[in-house]
């Protein structure tokens, strides 16, 4: 239904049910941290890959846990978008950052969407072109401590 993400929510649904089935003689606190681990890593992946609409209005992200939680940008919302190359542990995958008075408020990325170029071709507004940045840089700016430098 979801294709991957659906995929690893059955998994960690499994997982909690393994936990609670067989490591039910746990004490409480060590059963309460087992079962808050897929939780989070769950929360964390809804936060990093949402379903994305483009149209010629603006954008949708869709939290895929909870369907119902959504935000909804214009184009005029946004300053520019730049390409940048974001760094993983083995390799570096192609991101849109949408930048809004120097911030990232939007982001998506080749890693998580296969029709990331698809995505990429719908976008209606300012291109400032592609951008290199450190990996502690592009934390520091993804977590809006750091403004993007567009010029």
């Amino acid at each position: 239904m979801f294709g991957v993400f659906g995929l690893l929510t059955m998994i960690s649904l499994i997982w909690l049910g393994f936990l609670i089935y067989y490591l039910g003689t746990l004490t409480e606190v060590g059963l309460q941290i087992l079962l808050v681990l897929p939780t989070l890593f769950l929360l964390y992946l809804a936060s990093q890959a949402p379903r994305i609409r483009i149209d010629n209005y603006g954008i949708t992200l869709v939290n895929p846990l909870l369907p119902f939680i959504r935000r909804t940008k214009s184009w005029t919302d946004f300053d520019c978008y730049v390409m940048v190359k974001e760094h993983s542990r083995y390799t570096k995958y192609e991101a849109v950052w949408f930048i809004r008075n120097g911030i990232v408020v939007a982001r998506f990325s080749s890693f998580y969407y296969s029709n990331f170029k698809d995505l990429k071709a719908q976008i209606k507004t300012k291109n400032m072109g592609r951008k290199s940045f450190n990996p502690f840089a592009q934390l520091a700016m993804l977590l809006r401590l750091k403004r993007v430098k567009v010029v």
